[in-house]
C-alpha cells in the first residue's frame, strides 16, 4: 500500500512538473510571437519613415510667395508650411480640423502656417465663391474665424449660407455682403490661382514644406516627418560659431 501510494505521488509529481513545463513553453512562445509582432511593426514603420525620406529628396522645390497671405504661427519660423486649399474640398477641411490643430501644437513657433487659394471651380460652383468671400473675411481681420466656420460646415453651401456666416463670427455683415456682391476680392484669388499653376498645382489640397510640393492629403506623422527633415536642414546649414567669427 505504502508503495502504491508513493507511486502515486511520484505519478503526480511527473504530472506537475509537465504542467509547469508545459506553462513555461506557452510563455516563451507568447514571448516570442511578442518580439516577432514588434519586429514587424518596427519594420513596417522604418519603410514608412524610409519611404517619407525618399518623397522629401525627390519633391520638387519652389519659392513660394507668401506675401501678405493669411498665416498663423511666427513670421521667424524655421519651417514654413504652404497649402493651396479649396473650401470645399473633404480633404482640406479633414486636414484643416485634424491635421494641423494636431501640428501646431507639437511644433508651436517653429513652423508657420500660410494659406493660399486654389478653388477647383469645374468641381463645385460654389468654390471659388467660398474663397473669394474668405479674403473678404480677411479684409476686416476675421480669415480664420470665418474660414473655421465655413470648414465646419459646407453642406448645402449657397449664396446665402455664405452670407449668414458673416454675422456670428464678428464680421460687419453690411461691409462683408458688400464685398462679396462686388467681387472685390476676385483677384486675390486669381492671382493665387496663376501662382498656383506655375508651381505646378493641379488640384488640393497640395503643401509646399519650405518649398518642396507635396500633392494630396498627407497624415500628422508624414507632416511631422517632413518638419523634422527640414528643421535637420536648417541646423545643418546654419552657420558654425567658427564661421560666424570668420565671417565679422
Amino acid at each position: 500500500m505504502k508503495l502504491q501510494r508513493d507511486g502515486d505521488r511520484i505519478v503526480l509529481a511527473v504530472q506537475t512538473r509537465h504542467l509547469k513545463a508545459a506553462g513555461v513553453g506557452l510563455a516563451v512562445l507568447a514571448v516570442a510571437a511578442a518580439v516577432a509582432l514588434g519586429r514587424r511593426a518596427l519594420g513596417a514603420s522604418r519603410e514608412v519613415a524610409s519611404a517619407d525620406s525618399l518623397a522629401w529628396a525627390a519633391a520638387p522645390r519652389f519659392d513660394v510667395a507668401v506675401t501678405d497671405r493669411p498665416f498663423t504661427g511666427s513670421t521667424g519660423a524655421p519651417v514654413t508650411i504652404v497649402e493651396f486649399t479649396d473650401y470645399l474640398c473633404p480633404f482640406c477641411r479633414r486636414f484643416a480640423n485634424e491635421t494641423l490643430p494636431a501640428v501646431l501644437v507639437t511644433y508651436g513657433d517653429r513652423v508657420r502656417y500660410v494659406v493660399r487659394n486654389f478653388p477647383v471651380q469645374p468641381v463645385n460652383q460654389m468654390a471659388f465663391p467660398a474663397a473669394e468671400a474668405v479674403e473678404c473675411a480677411y479684409r476686416q481681420g476675421r480669415f480664420w474665424e470665418y474660414r473655421d466656420a465655413l470648414f465646419r460646415d459646407v453642406t448645402r453651401l449657397d449664396s446665402g449660407r455664405l452670407l449668414a456666416l458673416a454675422g456670428p463670427v464678428g464680421l460687419d455683415s453690411a461691409a462683408f455682403a458688400r464685398c462679396v456682391a462686388e467681387r472685390a476680392t476676385r483677384a486675390v484669388v486669381e492671382h493665387d490661382l496663376l501662382d498656383a499653376w506655375s508651381y505646378g498645382v493641379s488640384g488640393t489640397p497640395t503643401f509646399f514644406v519650405n518649398g518642396r510640393r507635396f500633392r494630396g492629403l498627407r497624415s500628422r506623422e508624414q507632416f511631422e516627418r517632413y518638419i523634422e527633415f527640414a528643421l535637420n536642414q536648417r541646423a545643418r546649414a546654419a552657420p558654425t560659431p567658427a564661421a560666424i567669427r570668420r565671417g565679422r
